[in-house]
C-alpha cells in the first residue's frame, strides 16, 4: 500500500466552497467512497466526481456528541472530530483505482519508484507527515495535550503590548 494522500497532495483548483480552502481528504470505512471536508467553512465534497455542487449534504456544526455528517452512499456516520485520529486516511492507491486521482497535485502524484515520499515524524505516537500543511497540528495535538493558556478577544490588545516588537511598532 502506498503513502496516504494528505491536504498537501490534493490540487485545490478543484475544491471551491469558501476561498480560503483548509482540505482533508478521507474515505469511509464501510463502503470505500473518497471524499475532501474543508474544515474551514465545513462543506462536505461528497461526489468526488461532481465537484460543481459542494455542500448538497448536511453537516452538522455544532452538536459534539452528533455525528458530524454520514456517507452520502452508505449512511455511515462519521463522528464528530473524526479528523483527529486518522483512522479515515486513504491512500494514493485508492485515489487511482476511483478514478480520481486527476484531483492530487501532478507533482505528488505516484509514478513507480517515485511514489510520494512525505517528511514524517511521530508526534504523541502518532505518524504526522510535516508536507501536509498545518491541520495535524492543530486536529491531532499529543495525546494528554491541554493548553494552560485561555484566549479572549478583548484581551489581543493588551497581549499586543506586552510583547515587545509590537510595543515599538510605528516608532
Amino acid at each position: 500500500m502506498s503513502q496516504t494522500v494528505e491536504e498537501g497532495d490534493l490540487d485545490f483548483r478543484h475544491f471551491r466552497c469558501c476561498g480560503d480552502e483548509d482540505l482533508y481528504p478521507f474515505g469511509c470505512p464501510r463502503c470505500g467512497r473518497l471524499m475532501v471536508f474543508c474544515y474551514e467553512c465545513d462543506t462536505l465534497h461528497g461526489d468526488l466526481n461532481d465537484l460543481g455542487h459542494p455542500g448538497s449534504w448536511v453537516v452538522n456544526n455544532f452538536d459534539t456528541s452528533a455525528p458530524i455528517f454520514s456517507c452520502p452512499q452508505c449512511a455511515y456516520p462519521f463522528e464528530y472530530f473524526f479528523i483527529r485520529d486518522g483512522k479515515y486516511k486513504t491512500s494514493f492507491d485508492q485515489w487511482q483505482s476511483q478514478g480520481v486521482s486527476h484531483l492530487l497535485r501532478s507533482d505528488h502524484q505516484p509514478s513507480g519508484a517515485n511514489a510520494h515520499q512525505g517528511l514524517s515524524v511521530e508526534i504523541g505516537g502518532v505518524p504526522v507527515d510535516l508536507n501536509a500543511g498545518m491541520i495535524q497540528a492543530v486536529t491531532n495535538p499529543p495525546q494528554g495535550f491541554i493548553s494552560k493558556f485561555s484566549f479572549d478577544q478583548s484581551d489581543l490588545a493588551a497581549r499586543w503590548r506586552m510583547i515587545p516588537w509590537f510595543a515599538r511598532c510605528g516608532q
